[in-house]
């Protein structure tokens, strides 16, 4: 073979490993082919000369960047540790973030590659072609394992290997890079999904912002913190499916983005950004206790225990607090989506609230303290992972008067405060909870009965001495109950004190009227006379009007006939 045959070989299957690498497709029939003066002097007859040539030429184990090397797979070459074939090992140095391209052919066999790393894991493979496009997540020595398709055969090849870039591997406040989610860039902590890791360096106290977008597959964003664990993840906080995450850094150190995607095994280009925003002063650790009048600075760490009844992480702040005494708790965090639970010296929550404060995700918490003794302020937030620093704030407002329990009388111009509780009776026949207030009245009294209340909806009910539901009203939402009527007797009355649903608890004020009287109707009018207005009252005793079916009272005069 003549040296300008040998340079037509050799272009041809740089051509062909061209044409394989833009068209991703398998090149399987491409190779060197022997030749009899391949490093003889051209004196001899060729055969004997070929075979010394090939047992004295250096086995292939090492190849760098931009070469093309030739290789023979032996049976006894080793074995590849993705697919347990026959392979070469071939190794190269690379660094963390380059992007490499490996192609092995052979006019013998349909060439596979695998790349294991340092630490001798699998990096990638070629599956059924017979080329390598990964980044690399680490620096060192890697292996290409030079082997073919089916495991088992054996031959000449040659490889090439080419650094095509560099990967995204670290960025830095105020930079905006593109990248790219390959097969094989590792796995996301705690969210078992393939990630790209993008590090960079913060400080504590740091508030930072990070932007994923691509138009490849649905971001999801991941912060890794400097202690392996994840810090925050965010889906579509960037409008549309891309990804926004927001966070503020708790220690100087080192911490890793993982740009990965919602269905966790996508693949394509992505465009990553990393702000500073601003920056937090270093929270009070452990705060444990607040006073009346008092503003304290705290930090959620993962330290913390859990809020009651929830699996959320929370900070316990407690405080001494008054029965009727109206607080009012502040909650504010530039990091974190803050929540307020507050519980009773019984254990119990007394109440919540997720975004009542001025600013949108703080939280503002208005009560009555039911009883004396140690109250706890659980700081926590909404999701119930979220850890940084807040402000604390607790105020009391005024008191509340105290209602009496059990009101069970009032008089004609009194007004008077009750509660309806769990141990109040059911009104008369009904199975609405009440409270029965008795009062003396009179025949002809005319009343007015008022009742109001901030912890439900009114209802007056008057009964007699027998039980026997009277009259009753009903309050509007907002609005008081009121009950106007007349008395028939000369007895002891009851006015029943409920909720327009029966079941409603709580503090009242009753007010009760005498509005004015009735004069009493004269029984049983039987007789009128000329220029007389006398009273009567019709009655289930009196007789049937003639020719009418209806009861009537019969009123006689004395009349003159017409004189004619």
């Amino acid at each position: 073979m003549s040296e300008n045959d040998d340079d037509a070989l050799h272009d041809s299957a740089h051509s062909s490993r061209r044409r394989f690498l833009g068209a991703g497709a398998t090149v399987a029939a491409l190779g060197l082919a022997g030749c009899s003066d391949l490093g003889g002097d051209g004196s001899g007859d060729g055969n004997g000369d070929a075979t010394a040539t090939a047992t004295e030429a250096p086995a292939l184990t090492s190849i760098s960047y931009g070469t093309t090397a030739e290789g023979t797979l032996a049976a006894d070459a080793g074995t590849d540790p993705a697919t347990d074939g026959i392979a070469t090992p071939v190794s190269f140095e690379g660094n963390e973030g380059d992007l490499v391209t490996a192609t092995v052919l052979s006019t013998e066999f349909s060439g596979h590659l695998s790349l294991t790393g340092p630490d001798g894991s699998v990096v990638a493979e070629s599956g059924s072609g017979n080329s390598i496009e990964t980044g690399l997540a680490t620096g060192g020595e890697h292996t290409l394992w030079a082997g073919s398709q089916a495991g088992d055969e054996t031959g000449p090849f040659t490889l090439s290997l080419e650094k095509t870039g560099e990967d995204l591997v670290a960025t830095e406040y105020g930079e905006t890079a593109e990248g790219t989610l390959r097969e094989g860039d590792g796995t996301v902590p705690e969210l078992d999904r393939l990630g790209d890791p993008v590090t960079f360096s913060g400080s504590s106290g740091d508030i930072v912002s990070i932007r994923l977008e691509s138009e490849d597959f649905d971001p999801l964003l991941a912060l890794e913190g400097p202690d392996d664990s994840i810090v925050g993840t965010n889906d579509d906080g960037a409008g549309g499916l891309n990804s926004r995450l927001e966070a503020t850094l708790s220690s100087d150190a080192q911490y890793t983005i993982w740009v990965t995607s919602f269905s966790g095994d996508a693949t394509g280009s992505y465009t990553l950004s990393l702000e500073k925003t601003g920056e937090v002063e270093p929270a009070q650790q452990d705060l444990r206790s607040i006073s009346y009048g008092e503003s304290a600075r705290g930090t959620i760490d993962s330290e913390d225990p859990a809020v009651p009844s929830s699996s959320a992480i929370g900070e316990p702040v407690t405080f001494q607090g008054s029965a009727n005494d109206l607080v009012s708790i502040n909650m504010q965090s530039r990091a974190l989506d803050t929540l307020l639970v507050l519980q009773g010296p019984d254990g119990d929550i007394v109440g919540t609230d997720d975004d009542g404060g001025a600013e949108r995700y703080n939280s503002l918490l208005e009560t009555a303290l039911s009883a004396d003794g140690e109250y706890t302020i659980w700081a926590t937030t909404f999701g119930g992972e979220g850890t940084g620093p807040y402000t604390l704030s607790l105020e009391k407002t005024g008191e509340v008067e105290p209602a009496p329990q059990d009101l069970r009388s009032i008089s004609y111009g009194e007004t008077a405060r009750g509660t309806i509780d769990s141990e109040d009776p059911t009104v008369a026949t009904t199975e609405y909870l009440g409270e029965p207030v008795a009062f003396q009245g009179s025949s002809g009294d005319e009343i007015a009965a008022t009742v109001e209340s901030r912890a439900f909806t009114g209802l007056l009910a008057l009964a007699d001495a027998d039980g026997e539901i009277l009259d009753s009203a009903a309050g509007r939402s907002g609005e008081p109950a009121r009950l106007e009527t007349s008395l028939t007797a000369d007895a002891e009355f009851t006015l029943w004190v409920t909720s327009s649903r029966g079941e409603g608890t709580g503090p009242y004020t009753l007010s009760l009227e005498k509005t004015g009287e009735s004069q009493p109707a004269q029984q049983d009018l039987r007789s009128i006379s000329y220029g007389e207005t006398a009273r009567g009252t019709i009655d289930s005793d009196d007789g049937t009007a003639p020719r009418r079916d209806e009861p009537g009272e019969p009123v006689t005069f004395s009349g003159s006939g017409a004189t004619p």
